[in-house]
C-alpha cells in the first residue's frame, strides 16, 4: 500500500469505528436510562452495563470522529475511569439518591450487578 492509500484506509477505519461506538453506546445509554425494562427483556447482556461505561465508550467513539476535540474527550473518559476505580477502591456504594443512579449501584448496595 502506498502512503496516501494507507492514510485513507486508517481514516476510514477510525471513522467507522468511532461512528459505531458513538451510536451504539448512545443507544444503550438511552435505553438503560429511559426504558430499562425493555433493554432487560430484549438485550439482557447489555442491561448490566453501567451508565458510566456506556458514556465512556460513546465519548471514546466521539474522540475517534472528532480529532480536534480528542484531548478533552479523552480527559472525560479518563475522569470517568478514575471515578469508577476510586469507587471500588474505597468501596463507596451510596444507598440512595442521584449518586446511586450515576454510579449504577442497585438498591442492595452492590455495584457489580
Amino acid at each position: 500500500m502506498t502512503k496516501p492509500s494507507l492514510h485513507r484506509a486508517c481514516f476510514a477505519i477510525r471513522w467507522v469505528t468511532g461512528l459505531v461506538l458513538a451510536v451504539v453506546m448512545g443507544a444503550v445509554f438511552a435505553g438503560a436510562w429511559f426504558v430499562p425494562e425493555a433493554l432487560r427483556a430484549n438485550m439482557p447482556i447489555l442491561s448490566g452495563m453501567g451508565h458510566n461505561t456506556a458514556i465512556a465508550l460513546a465519548l471514546a467513539g466521539m474522540a475517534l470522529l472528532l480529532p480536534r476535540q480528542r484531548w478533552w474527550l479523552g480527559g472525560l473518559v479518563a475522569a470517568i475511569s478514575a471515578a469508577v476505580l476510586l469507587q471500588y477502591l474505597f468501596a463507596w456504594r451510596p444507598p440512595d439518591g442521584v449518586w446511586r443512579i450515576v454510579l449504577n449501584v442497585d438498591g442492595r448496595g452492590s455495584s457489580w450487578t
